[in-house]
């Protein structure tokens, strides 16, 4: 199930080239491609010729963004002008379109059935792409009423669409998993929780870099109770030395022996157990982000003897959570709205063979007119 927007230029416009689009998106930050064809590798392609000055073959494959700091990612798929080609329709809405737009050979994909900041930290780089080309964006998971026709859409519309169609696909997970159908869990954290996450993520490197050597910022986690499977956010902390990281819930404690060069007293300990024997030396900040900042140069030698006390669970109680299977909407937030605008034979299709859905995480074969079957097509591809 995903989220998919296509790009077109008004007839008479002439849309870009896939070897403009990669040359465009090759530079900007976390974006890798993945060949699928062409024959050539990577490093063959600057975007316009090959080794030694050769014509080569367009780049046929995927652009898959991946933030390392924050876990977000999405693919910008490259078309080939085979899978350009649609069989004709009779539907009025796609004939219109026909008629006043050419297709850009570049498609976005991004899954439902993820946290909210997912959509938030990459749907600007659609607005950016479209105003780099002057791309009309066509958005199939539209509400009803709207007209089907690609616009200039706002990162802000988008988000709402996509956030509904999330809803959507998020209730359709919990009551699949309910009748038993797959065997995957919608695990709720809140949105303002997740969000105040994911901006320390985001900002954890201008923090320490902010706070000078010598200062640690360790990465907070989502991780879940072996037994309740219920989600925290936790935070590795090492005693005693001054770090800054993200409000926890749960922290992984742990002393560090200097002469066996080991971690030792190891537990997990709640934030609100071990916050109060840190007084003086803490700190809450709010910019660029909510924080907390430990000097542990302020630390007197009680408060230091209470930390390695305090007693805790065993890590073994604890398990890393993958963000495919976390979500922020609640269990009574699904929305009716329709998650596509697709053609009505495919939505006939899926209606009456509700086996072809795949399971969250996985990309909904759901193109809006049946493209070529060459590659460089996004149908069938396996998501992520």
């Amino acid at each position: 199930m995903s989220f998919d927007l296509q790009f077109f230029v008004r007839k008479g416009d002439t849309p870009p080239t896939v070897r403009e689009v990669f040359a465009y998106l090759s530079p900007r930050p976390n974006y890798e491609f993945n060949f699928t064809g062409s024959g050539a590798e990577p490093e063959d392609f600057d975007g316009v010729k090959g080794p030694l000055g050769k014509e080569m073959p367009d780049p046929v494959g995927e652009f898959v963004y991946e933030n390392p700091d924050t876990g977000v990612y999405f693919d910008m798929v490259l078309l080939s002008p085979e899978a350009l080609q649609h069989t004709e329709t009779d539907d009025p809405a796609w004939r219109a379109i026909d008629a006043a737009f050419a297709e850009a050979p570049v498609e976005f994909v991004l899954n439902f059935h993820r946290p909210g900041f997912f959509a938030r930290e990459a749907l600007p780089e659609v607005v950016a792409l479209a105003d780099h080309f002057n791309l009309q964006v066509l958005n199939p998971h539209q509400k009803k009423g709207e007209q089907f026709v690609p616009r200039k859409w706002t990162a802000e519309y988008l988000f709402a669409s996509w956030d509904e169609g999330n809803r959507r696909a998020v209730a359709t997970v919990r009551r699949r998993h309910q009748d038993r159908d797959i065997r995957f869990e919608s695990r709720y954290v809140p949105r303002d929780r997740l969000d105040e996450l994911y901006l320390f993520l985001r900002h954890r490197r201008e923090i320490k870099s902010a706070l000078g050597a010598g200062w640690l910022a360790p990465r907070a986690h989502l991780v879940g109770d072996v037994d309740s499977g219920a989600v925290s956010v936790g935070v590795s902390f090492t005693e005693f030395k001054s770090q800054a990281f993200a409000r926890p819930d749960i922290v992984f404690l742990q002393a560090w022996d200097a002469e066996e060069q080991e971690p030792v007293n190891r537990r997990v300990v709640a934030w609100d157990k071990l916050a109060p024997h840190l007084a003086g030396a803490l700190s809450e900040r709010a910019t660029p982000c909510r924080h907390f900042v430990l000097d542990a140069a302020k630390l007197r030698d009680e408060q230091k003897q209470a930390v390695s006390d305090l007693v805790g669970e065993d890590f073994d109680c604890y398990e890393p959570v993958d963000l495919r299977s976390v979500v922020d909407v609640a269990d009574n937030a699904a929305s009716g709205a329709r998650l596509s605008r697709r053609d009505a034979t495919a939505r006939r299709a899926d209606r009456d063979d509700p086996g072809d859905h795949d399971d969250a995480g996985e990309r909904e074969d759901r193109g809006g007119r049946d493209r070529g079957p060459a590659a460089g097509s996004s149908r069938g591809r396996r998501a992520r």
